[in-house]
């Protein structure tokens, strides 16, 4: 995304949607079964009925789980850089007031933000 719009735009830079899709892959070709086990998921955090409610919960659950992968050395699994991270994304991220402070250790978000990507 850097080499095709530069870095100007944070949201279109942090937004997966916009990302090329030979960087994209679905959960499901992974794992058959994750459809069954989100569903579960959301039972668990109240169903369909409290929409808000759970969506609120599954998304404080993500940034948790980006946040402690974010601390973990990939190094010796994936090649990675200084600026690999991981974070939960959603349509309506707003990166230019925080929305990323959740999901990225302080350490690595400054890195980010020294770096213009941010």
């Amino acid at each position: 995304m850097i080499e095709e719009e530069g870095t100007d735009d944070k949201w279109l830079l942090w937004n997966f949607g916009e990302m090329p899709v030979n960087y994209q892959i679905g959960l499901e070709s992974e794992d058959p079964n994750f459809p069954e086990k989100q569903n579960t998921l959301i039972e668990i955090f109240g169903g369909q009925e409290e929409y808000e409610e759970w969506w609120e919960v599954s998304q404080n659950l993500r940034f948790e789980i980006a946040y402690e992968l974010n601390n973990y050395d990939w190094s010796g699994i994936i090649p990675t850089s200084d600026d690999f991270v991981i974070y939960s994304s959603w349509e309506a991220i707003d990166v230019i007031n925080g929305d990323l402070t959740r999901s990225i250790p302080k350490n690595k978000y400054e890195l980010l933000e020294s770096m213009g990507l941010i």
